[in-house]
Parts: C-alpha cells; structure tokens; sequence
C-alpha cells in the first residue's frame, strides 16, 4: 500500500507544473513581463541593472522590518534566518535606486561634518547659536563641508553596470568639455603633469579611444568631468549629472587597470582630478577619504622622495601636498603632509604661482600639527605672518600686492594667489576675534587688524575674479573659503565700524547669486539636485542676508558687544558725584540746587562748522 502511494506521488509530481521564476521587483513594479535571469533583461536594457532584485527578497524584507514579532515568534526563529532578513533589508535600503519608488521618502539631508576647534565652521557656530532655526540649519550647506548627497557617484561598479560603465569617450563630449578644461584648470592646477603626453592622448581619444590602455581613458574621462563643470551647456542636461556620469566612467576604467595593486602616474592623476570634480558637486567628505587613498598611492611610487625639480612625478606629488593642506586647513584636520618639497624654495626669490601656493599650504601644513594652545599663542601666530609678509614679497612681479598684471593669465594668478593667502591669513588670525576688544594686547591687536584686513582682501579678490570669468563662481576651492571669510567678517562687530563692509558683502551676495539656475527642468523643484557648488552659494548667499538684515541675532554672542553692554551697565549703576561726597565740603557753601548741563548747547558747539581761515590763522596749519 505504501509503494502505491509513493508511486502516486511521483506521477502527481510529474504532472504538476512548475512553479515560474517569480519577476523582479523593478519588473513588477512597473508591470512589464520579467525575461528571467538576475540581472534581467529590461533592467539591463534600461541601464540599472544594479537594482534587479528578486520580488520575494523584497516582500520578506519589507515584512521582516514592518510587522513585529511577538515573543513566540522570536524565540522560534532562528538567529541566522534574523540575520539573514536583516542584511537583505539593509542591502536593500543601500542600494543605488534608480527608480523614484526605491528610494525613501525623506528629504535628503547631509551628515554632519566631523570639524575641529579651530575650525571656521566652529567659530561661525559658536557665533549663530542664539539665532533663530532657519539660520541654524542654513550653516552646514552654506559651508560647503560634508557630503550634501546621500547617494554619491558610486566608485565600485560591479557585474553589468561595471561593464556598463566602460564607455569610451565620444567625440562630441572630447570637442565640448576639453577646452573648458583647458582655459579653467589647467592655468590654474598643475594637474596635468606632461602637457604634451596628455594632449597627445586626447587626439588619440579623438581618432581611436579604444586603442588607448584604461588607465589613460580614465585620465581623459575625469578630465572631461571637470571640464563639464565649466563648459556652457546648450541643451537640457545639467552640469552635475554629465559630471557625475563620467566620474562614475572614470573610476571604473581605473578599476579595469587595477591601480591599487599597479599603480601608476595616469591613476594618480587621474584620481586627483575626481577628487576635483567631487568637490564641485558637493562631494568634499568623500573627495577627502578619495585623497587619503591617493597620498599612499603616490608614496606607494616613491613621488614623496622626489625634488621640486623631478619633472612629472615632482608635480603631482606638489598639487597632492596643496589639496591635502586645502581640506585639511578647511576641516580643521591633521594633514597627512609635511610640508615636503618646500625647503629648496625656502631662498628663491620670483616664485611662480605654482611655488607660491606650495610654500602657503606647506606653512599651513605646520600650522595644522601645531598644538592647540599653540595655535592661539599671539607669538606663535605673529611669526607665521610674518613668514607669510615674506613669502609674498619673494614672488614674481604680476603677483605682487598691486602689481598691474599684463595678460589674463596673469591677472587670474594674481588674484587666486592673493585669495589663498588672506584666506590663510584670515584663518591663522580668527582666534583673536574671540578675545573682547578691551582685553586684548598690543600683539593681538595688530593681529585683529591683519585678519580684519583679510578677510576683506579675500572677498575682494573673489569679485575680482568674478568680473571677468567664472571661475571662481564654479570652483569649490574658491566659492568655499570666500563664503567662509564672508560670514565671518558679518559676524564680528568691526563690520560695523567700517562703513564699506556692508556694501561689500552685499556685492558678494549679488554675485553669488549669479549662474544658480539649472537649464534641467526636472531640477527646478528641488535645490538638491542642484550641483553642489551652486546649492552652496545659494544657501551662503541667504545666511548672508539674513545675517546682514537681522544683526541683533548674532550680536548676544560677540564679546566686544557683551564688553561693551557690561560697560555701560556699569556706568548706569555709579552714583552721580554728589558734593557732599568731596574733601572739604562742608566748608564750602552749595546750592540747594546744582544747574543742570545745556546740552542743547555743548550739541550746537560739535556741530558748529569752524571756517577754514579762521582756523589756519588760529593754528598755522592748512
């Protein structure tokens, strides 16, 4: 009886159909027919094949994290099977979506940016913590610190979108994005390290991409990244997306050369041009981590042992050190450099550009290793800027403090030079805005008055850039320490002694303002697809008004102000000078009544415009 129904059973097996391969979840989401296979094959068609998921994994997930247990059910389960559910969960919520419905519901809101003390996010903190919300929550993206994406360009594409990712590049992105390269970055950052090589490179992307090795398509396709950032648009699509979609093809040609175990100069290179291009696009934690991984690339091929002089690898190790000290001194954050290369420029005298900026982020470096209570020793900070006074006056003649540059090329190094080093300037002094106005010595003083000075010079510059390129208004290094000099001199009360402080930051808010817009008109709802540079400077741009219109929110926290309110408290509570009150008063016969001060009269007398001559006969003076 038993065979029977064993036999039974085999035959019902055979007959019953099997069940079909349940479709994935972007299939049945958008109800199309799934073809099988992970990654199927409309996922593939449509270019995310990254999120081709099974149905069943997502229903048993959503379940796992959306109905509770109860405490039968949990003791019954298995850790494993818990564990399991929870990673396919998280692996979920993790996943780059590119589908509306995959991804939360959520405003996309960066991460706090881990800062140090003496940083100028810090300080800009301690002086807006009694305003109001809305200036509170503006800091961070006004700032430009942190990730202000959630969901950056991925680095590590795998499966199909690896091999998706391998796009050589087109002739039309090579004539468009190329020249902008070109005229923006390259007069400006030495990262091209062989002019030749690389511009011999770009005319064999021109004719035959697919005869150069990965790693120099990953040079070109990051140099065309940047370059996408500056170059005028014609059509709907925005800036960031281009940028973000070679970056994404950049990384994966590196990863084809596999620069990690074979490094090379090209990876080196470009790789510091991504870290370049993430900055822009609002990505300056992550082009942070990216430069850490670079820096022991180029030690890994001995660029640190180099001289100023060593040609190529000499150069990118320079620009290495100089992105290095930059984050660094913005963060507040130990620097992986030593200042390296910089000792045999240490008696030059007409250094170039180039020199210049490495010797500054080399004593910007020194500062930063510097212990705390001696970064705010007035000694300490006033040989530094000293050092700083002298380099500037070792450099060429179109850098100098009002030199008339000739060409273009040299004006742009004037200015970005000068815009470096008050920011450097303006950083090394802003401990002594912190100190009240009364209390501070004769050194802190004049360092006040040199950081003052500063962080006008700074936003000075900037504008002058602005006037006659857009450089500046596009390029993350410049936008971020020229926002940065701005809401610090709004908040300190030396603004309000120099009548053409106002003026000047509402010029800079005019001009952040400019070349915001996005020609996507899918973007235009939502400031967070906007690219990271223009997101800046539209929330610096209304910190800054807001500062500006509303000064009573940030004055409670000034200490020259609380000095001067205790001050005057003070006053108010000293009894007036009675004459009983004075040696030998009862000898002296007073009024029942003392008269009382005209001060309509001692008004008219100030306000009495002496004539000229009469003066001059008075005092022999003219």
């Amino acid at each position: 009886m038993t065979a029977s129904k064993e036999h039974a059973d085999e035959v019902l097996q055979s007959f019953r159909k099997r069940r079909p391969t349940p479709a994935c979840y972007p299939c049945s989401k958008r109800k199309v027919r799934c073809k099988g296979g992970r990654p199927c094959g409309p996922c593939t068609a449509r270019g995310h094949p990254e999120i081709c998921l099974d149905g069943d994994q997502h229903r048993r997930s959503k379940l796992a994290a959306a109905v509770p247990l109860s405490a039968h059910e949990t003791g019954s389960r298995s850790a494993a099977e818990t564990d399991r559910l929870g990673e396919q969960g998280q692996t979920l919520n993790s996943t780059p979506a590119g589908l509306t419905e995959l991804q939360p519901a959520t405003t996309l809101s960066p991460s706090e940016p881990r800062v140090g003390k003496f940083s100028a996010m810090n300080f800009i903190r301690g002086r807006l913590s009694s305003a109001h919300k809305v200036l509170d929550e503006d800091i961070h993206p006004s700032m430009g610190l942190g990730n202000t994406d959630l969901q950056g360009p991925s680095l590590a594409p795998l499966g199909a979108a690896f091999q998706g990712s391998l796009l050589p590049p087109s002739r039309e992105e090579v004539l468009q994005y190329y020249p902008a390269f070109r005229d923006c970055i390259m007069p400006l950052y030495p990262i091209v390290y062989d002019v030749v090589l690389f511009e011999s490179t770009m005319y064999k992307a021109l004719k035959d991409p697919v005869g150069l090795k990965p790693e120099q398509v990953a040079v070109v396709v990051a140099s065309l990244a940047l370059g996408a950032q500056f170059a005028e648009l014609g059509h709907q699509k925005s800036r960031r997306q281009i940028s973000l979609d070679l970056i994404h093809r950049s990384n994966a040609y590196a990863q084809q050369a596999n620069y990690i175990f074979r490094p090379s100069l090209e990876a080196v290179q470009a790789l510091l041009m991504v870290g370049m291009a993430l900055q822009n696009v609002g990505q300056s934690d992550g082009a942070w981590a990216l430069l850490g991984l670079n820096f022991r690339l180029a030690q890994t091929l001995g660029l640190h042992l180099l001289s100023p002089d060593e040609g190529a690898g000499a150069t990118l190790w320079g620009l290495i050190v100089w992105q290095d000290a930059f984050l660094s001194c913005r963060y507040d954050r130990s620097p992986l450099s030593h200042g390296s290369g910089t000792k045999e420029l240490s008696g030059r005298y007409d250094l170039s550009y180039f020199q210049a900026m490495k010797t500054i982020c080399a004593l910007d470096s020194g500062v930063l290793r510097q212990p705390q209570s001696c970064r705010s020793d007035p000694k300490y900070v006033s040989s530094i800027v000293r050092d700083l006074d002298e380099l500037l006056g070792r450099c060429s003649a179109h850098l100098q403090v009002g030199a008339r540059p000739r060409t273009m090329q040299q004006r742009l190094e004037q200015n970005a030079l000068q815009l470096h080093h008050s920011l450097f300037l303006a950083d090394l002094c802003r401990p002594m805005f912190s100190i009240a106005a009364i209390d501070a010595n004769k050194i802190q003083k004049e360092l006040r008055r040199r950081g003052f000075n500063a962080l006008i010079a700074n936003i000075e510059a900037f504008l002058e850039i602005c006037a006659f390129s857009n450089i500046a208004l596009r390029l993350w290094s410049m936008t971020q320490a020229t926002v940065t000099c701005a809401l610090v001199l709004a908040l300190i009360d030396s603004r309000t002694t120099h009548p053409t402080v106002v003026p000047l930051l509402r010029r800079l808010v005019k001009a952040l303002k400019m070349d915001t817009g996005s020609s996507d008109p899918t973007v235009k709802g939502s400031v967070h697809n906007l690219p990271g540079i223009c997101l800046m400077r539209i929330k610096g741009a209304g910190l800054l008004e807001s500062i500006l219109d509303n000064p009573q929110d940030t004055s409670s926290t000034s200490p020259e102000r609380m000095d001067i309110e205790k001050a005057s408290a003070a006053t108010d509570n000293v009894a007036p000078s009675t004459p009983e009150g004075l040696p030998f008063a009862e000898d002296l016969a007073w009024p029942a009544e003392l008269p009382l001060f005209d001060r309509g009269f001692a008004d008219s007398v100030l306000d009495f415009d002496l004539d000229q001559s009469w003066y001059e006969s008075i005092t022999g003076y003219g």
